[in-house]
C-alpha cells in the first residue's frame, strides 16, 4: 500500500513539473516572439503590401475620378483607394485588384497595430513616456481597424463611409507616431538615428498637411486633373514614407531588443 501511494506521489510530482517546464517554455516562446518575431512580422507585412498592391496596380483596368477611359493605372492621378473600387470609373469589373488591394491592406494593417504595440516594451519605466506609448498604441490600434474598414467598404459603393475610415486612419496614425515620438525623446538610450528618422517623417507629415491646407485655400480646384495629381502623388509619398520609417526604425532598436531594460526616463522626463 505504502510502494502504491508513494509511486502516485512520483507521478504527480513529475506531472506538475512537465506542467510547469510547459509554461516555462511557453512563456519563453511568448518573450522571443514578443522581442524579436513581432518586428519581423512587421517588416514582412511591409513587403507584402507593397507587393501586393503593385501587382493589383498591374490588374487594374483603368479610370481615374477625371479621365474615366483611361486606360490602366495612372500612377500620378489614381488614388490607392481606387484599387478596391468593385468596378471602375469606366464601368469595369475590378474583381482581381480589389482582391489583391483587400488582402495588403488588411495585412499591413495588422503590421501597423503590432507594430505600435510592440514599441511600448521599451517604455517600462512608469512615467510620461509609457504612457505617451501605450496611448500611442491604442490610436494605432484604432489606425488598423479603420484600415481594415477602408479595404472591406469599397470607394465606389459607399463613399462616404469609406472617407470617414480613411480620414480617421490618418487622423489616429498621425497622433499615434507623435506620441511614440515623444516618448522616445523622453526615454534615453533609443540609437540617434532612430530620433533622426522619427524626426524626418515628422517633417515629411508636417509638409503634406500644409500642402493640403494651401490646396485647399488656393486650389487647384478639387476635382480637377492638377488636384488628382498632387493629392494621389502625395498619398503615395506617404505611404511609401511611412512603411520605409518603420523598416528603418525596427532596424535601429535591433540592438535594444536584448536589453530593454537600460532604458530610462531623460533630463527632459
Amino acid at each position: 500500500m505504502n510502494t502504491l501511494l508513494t509511486k502516485m506521489g512520483e507521478k504527480k510530482l513529475l506531472s506538475r513539473e512537465k506542467n510547469e517546464r510547459g509554461f516555462r517554455l511557453k512563456g519563453r516562446s511568448w518573450q522571443a516572439f514578443w522581442q524579436f518575431g513581432v518586428f519581423r512580422y512587421v517588416i514582412v507585412t511591409g513587403i507584402i503590401f507593397l507587393i501586393l498592391t503593385g501587382i493589383a496596380m498591374l490588374f487594374y483596368p483603368g479610370g481615374t475620378m477625371t479621365d474615366p477611359h483611361v486606360h490602366g493605372y495612372a500612377f500620378f492621378s489614381n488614388f490607392l483607394s481606387d484599387l478596391g473600387r468593385t468596378s471602375t470609373p469606366s464601368g469595369q469589373d475590378n474583381l482581381v485588384s480589389r482582391l489583391l488591394f483587400m488582402s495588403a491592406l488588411i495585412i499591413g494593417a495588422s503590421g501597423i497595430m503590432l507594430l505600435f504595440v510592440a514599441f511600448t516594451q521599451f517604455f517600462t519605466t512608469p512615467g510620461a513616456a509609457r504612457w505617451l506609448s501605450r496611448l500611442g498604441a491604442v490610436c494605432g490600434f484604432i489606425t488598423g481597424l479603420c484600415f481594415i474598414g477602408v479595404a472591406v467598404v469599397p470607394l465606389n459603393r459607399y463613399g462616404l463611409v469609406h472617407n470617414l475610415f480613411l480620414y480617421i486612419a490618418s487622423l489616429t496614425f498621425i497622433v499615434a507616431y507623435l506620441l511614440l515620438f515623444l516618448a522616445v525623446l523622453l526615454t534615453s538610450g533609443f540609437p540617434r538615428w532612430c530620433i533622426y528618422v522619427f524626426a524626418v517623417f515628422a517633417l515629411l507629415i508636417a509638409g503634406s498637411l500644409l500642402v493640403f491646407i494651401l490646396t485647399l485655400f488656393f486650389g487647384p480646384v478639387a476635382g480637377t486633373p492638377a488636384w488628382e495629381i498632387i493629392h494621389a502623388t502625395g498619398q503615395k509619398i506617404i505611404v511609401a514614407a511611412s512603411i520605409l520609417t518603420g523598416l528603418l526604425e525596427i532596424l535601429f532598436v535591433q540592438p535594444l531588443l536584448k536589453n530593454n531594460d537600460g532604458l530610462s526616463p531623460n533630463t527632459l522626463g
